[in-house]
C-alpha cells in the first residue's frame, strides 16, 4: 500500500471540508481505533469526543461486534431485502426494532444511512399524498438549522439557508419553524413558558395559512445538534404535538443522532414524551460498524402507505444494500450489548460527571452557555452563527482541540461534545482538560 506524506495532495473529496484550500494539506489519516481513542498513521493519539459523528457508541474495535461481523461473513456476506426475500439477521432485527421503537404496531424499513432513512419516509409520504390526489399541493415542515441528511431531498428538509442557496435546492414544498433554542431566539424579557407558547403559536399559524390538508408531516429531532445542541424547553414538544394531533398531521421523529441512549434514554422520544407516527434511526443502532439506516412507521401510517403502494402495483422502492445482513447482524449484537453491559446505567452514572465538567466551562467568560442532554453536550461560544457556517470562535477552538489530541465539532457557534457511551469518568476529565487547554490556546492567540 502506498502511503502519502501529509504534504502530498489528496485527490479524494471529503465532506465538511474546504476543497480548494485544504487540498494542499493531506487530511489526517486514521489507521486504528481502540475504545474511545483513535490513532493516525504517525502514531498520534486522539480522543474521539464526538464518537465518529455520533455513531461509535461502543467505541472502536469492540471484540463482540467484530466477532458478530466475522460470524455473519462466514454465513452469508451479502443479500438484498427485495422481491419478498431477506436474510435471517435482517428478519430478526426487524422484529426486535418493532418491539423497541416508540410506535404502535410498528413496521420497519431499511436503508444504508440516516439520510436515506429520512429520504424514504419523505418518499413514502409523497406516495400516500399522490394516492390521495395531493401531489401538487403538499407541504413538509421542519425547523430552521435542523439537519435531516445530505441527499438532495433531505438537505432541503434541513433548515440551513446557506446549504439551500449553495446547492440551489428546490424549496417550493418546504416550510420552517423557529428552532427551540431559548438562548438564541428568546425575545428580550421573554420567559421560557412565553417562548414555548410563541413557538407553538407559530406552528398553529403556519397550519392555518397552509391548510392542514396540505401538510404532509412535521420532521423534528428531539435535540438538534446542528443548531448547537438546542435542548427544547419544557412544554415545547407537548404543545407542538397537540397542534399536530388536532389537525391529524403526522409527526416524524428523527432519532438518527439521539437514539440508543445518547440522551440517557433509549430514544429521545422517551425523554421528551414524544408520540410520533414515524421514526428514523441510524448511527448508534450498530455503533457505526457497518452502514445501516432504519425507518419505522406506525401501523396506521403503514396501512395508508401499503394501500397506496398496492394501488400502483407494488412498492417501487428498494436498494441493493437495504437490510444488509452484515449490518443487521452487528446491530443485533449491539442492541444485546446495550442490555448485557447495562449501558443505560453506565450512561446515567458518567453523565453526572460530564454535566459537572460542562457546568465548570460555563463559568468561563468566553462561554455564552452550556447545554446538556445525557452524553450530548454543547459549549456555545458565538451568537448568531447558525447552520453550517464556519466563522467564529467555535471552529478555532475545535481546531485547537485537535492539536491537543481531542476531536470535537463546531456547529452553530457551539463546540459539540458527544463521546462514545463507553467513556469512563477519568476519560471524561481527560476530554475536558484537553478542551480547556484548547480554549486557553485560542484566547492566547487572539489579539487583545
Amino acid at each position: 500500500m502506498t502511503v502519502l506524506a501529509n504534504t502530498a495532495p489528496f485527490r479524494g473529496i471529503i465532506g465538511f471540508s474546504k476543497l480548494n484550500s485544504e487540498a494542499h494539506h493531506h487530511p489526517t489519516v486514521i489507521v486504528r481505533g481502540d475504545g474511545i481513542r483513535l490513532f493516525d498513521r504517525y502514531g498520534r493519539e486522539y480522543i474521539d469526543g464526538v464518537a465518529n459523528f455520533y455513531s461509535a457508541s461502543l467505541g472502536f474495535s469492540d471484540a463482540e461486534l467484530i466477532d458478530a461481523a466475522t460470524e455473519q461473513l462466514g454465513r452469508i456476506a451479502n443479500f438484498s431485502t427485495l422481491s419478498h426475500k431477506l436474510s435471517e439477521p435482517t428478519e430478526a432485527l426487524a422484529e426486535k426494532l418493532a418491539e423497541l421503537v416508540p410506535l404502535k404496531d410498528a413496521h420497519i424499513g431499511f436503508a444504508t444511512s440516516g439520510s436515506e432513512a429520512n429520504e424514504a419516509v419523505l418518499k413514502f409520504l409523497a406516495l400516500r399524498d399522490a394516492y390521495h390526489g395531493k401531489a401538487g399541493q403538499r407541504v413538509v415542515v421542519s425547523r430552521y438549522n435542523s439537519y435531516h441528511g445530505s441527499t438532495q431531498a433531505t438537505s432541503s428538509l434541513g433548515g440551513a439557508s446557506n446549504v439551500h442557496r449553495a446547492f440551489n435546492l428546490e424549496m417550493a414544498d418546504r416550510r420552517f419553524l423557529t428552532q427551540p433554542d431559548f438562548d438564541e431566539h428568546a425575545l428580550p424579557g421573554e420567559s421560557e413558558p412565553a417562548f414555548v407558547a410563541r413557538l407553538v403559536a407559530e406552528l398553529q399559524t403556519l397550519v392555518e395559512q397552509e391548510g392542514p390538508e396540505r401538510i404532509s408531516a412535521l420532521f423534528a429531532e428531539p435535540v438538534s445538534v446542528s443548531a448547537g445542541v438546542a435542548v427544547p424547553p419544557a412544554g415545547y414538544f407537548e404543545g407542538l404535538q397537540a397542534v399536530l394531533r388536532r389537525h391529524a398531521i403526522p409527526f416524524v421523529d428523527d432519532e438518527v443522532v439521539t437514539g440508543f441512549w445518547k440522551l440517557g434514554t433509549q430514544f429521545g422520544a422517551e425523554r421528551f414524551g414524544l408520540t410520533p407516527d414515524a421514526v428514523s434511526l441510524a448511527k448508534g443502532i450498530n455503533s457505526g460498524y457497518c452502514p445501516l439506516g432504519v425507518f419505522a412507521l406506525s401501523g396506521a401510517l403503514y396501512d395508508e402507505i401499503a394501500e397506496a403502494a398496492d394501488a400502483s402495483g407494488f412498492l417501487m422502492h428498494g436498494g441493493t444494500y437495504h437490510g444488509h445482513p452484515l449490518a443487521a447482524a452487528i446491530a443485533l449484537k449491539c442492541l444485546e450489548i446495550y442490555r448485557t453491559r447495562n449501558i443505560p446505567a453506565h450512561v446515567a452514572r458518567v453523565s453526572r460527571v460530564f454535566g459537572e465538567r460542562l457546568a465548570r466551562l460555563g463559568a468561563d467568560p468566553r462561554v455564552i452557555a452550556v447545554r446538556q442532554a445525557g452524553l450530548l453536550g454543547g459549549v456555545k461560544l458565538d451568537r448568531g452563527i447558525m447552520g453550517m457556517r464556519t466563522e467564529g470562535l467555535a471552529p478555532r477552538v475545535a481546531a485547537a482541540a485537535q492539536d491537543e489530541g481531542l476531536i470535537v465539532r463546531a456547529s452553530a457557534g457551539c463546540v459539540v461534545i458527544a463521546p462514545p457511551l463507553i467513556i469512563k469518568e477519568n476519560e471524561i476529565h481527560e476530554v475536558f482538560d484537553r478542551l480547556e487547554r484548547a480554549l486557553r490556546a485560542v484566547q492566547t492567540a487572539m489579539p487583545h
